[in-house]
């Protein structure tokens, strides 16, 4: 009999630790996916400035090739 309840409260443990393991493991896959969003953005923000600097860029080389041509 106490040997019974013992493994029914084994049991309950086990159960209790793999419920906190699955809730461990989820706040860790939301964390990463939160993490992959911010990276996301981030490269989404940089690709935006690089390109708008290129514009830039090219703009200035236009004018330049437009003064030289004036001259």
């Amino acid at each position: 009999m106490v040997q019974l309840i013992f493994f029914c409260m084994l049991a309950a443990v086990l159960s209790l630790n793999t419920f906190a393991l699955d809730l461990n493991a989820e706040t860790q896959l939301q964390k990463a996916l939160h993490r992959i969003k911010e990276l996301e953005m981030q490269a989404r923000f940089n690709s935006v400035n690089e390109e708008q600097k290129l514009r830039a860029c090219n703009e200035r080389v236009e004018l330049n090739e437009n003064s030289l041509k004036m001259k």
